[in-house]
């Protein structure tokens, strides 16, 4: 299970750094589709601002899925921790079964001992 959450923890990580790659890409797209200064026909500006309002919209589309994948990726951390805890308590209930049979086993071999000692004395004193 552990394992399971760890693979899929992993493909979701690689995809949030593949969307950071690209916003990184369309923010330097952006910033060089500006204006700078320059004189440019009406056709060019609309043409411009086209452009730009498709590269926001792939900026607000990219944000929106690495903000999916962060809400994923907490789920997976919550259910890691959850097995974890899980873990942990059935650990700790397998060391007490065998402290447990451990102590009753020596309890056993003490009895048995005391048993035997009382019957070699009867056979001796008997």
């Amino acid at each position: 299970m552990l394992l399971r959450i760890s693979k899929e923890d992993d493909a979701l990580r690689q995809r949030q750094e593949e969307l950071q790659s690209e916003l990184k890409s369309l923010e330097t797209l952006l910033q060089m589709k500006q204006l700078d200064s320059t004189v440019v026909s009406c056709e060019m500006i609309f043409s411009l601002l086209r452009k730009n309002a498709i590269i926001q919209q792939q900026i607000v589309i990219i944000n929106l899925e690495y903000s999916e994948l962060r809400n994923k990726r907490q789920l997976l951390d919550s259910e890691r921790q959850s097995q974890l805890k899980k873990r942990k308590m059935w650990w700790l209930k397998e060391q007490k079964y065998q402290r447990l049979q451990s102590y009753l086993m020596s309890q056993k071999k003490k009895l048995d001992l005391r048993l035997e000692e009382s019957e070699l004395e009867e056979k001796y004193h008997g």
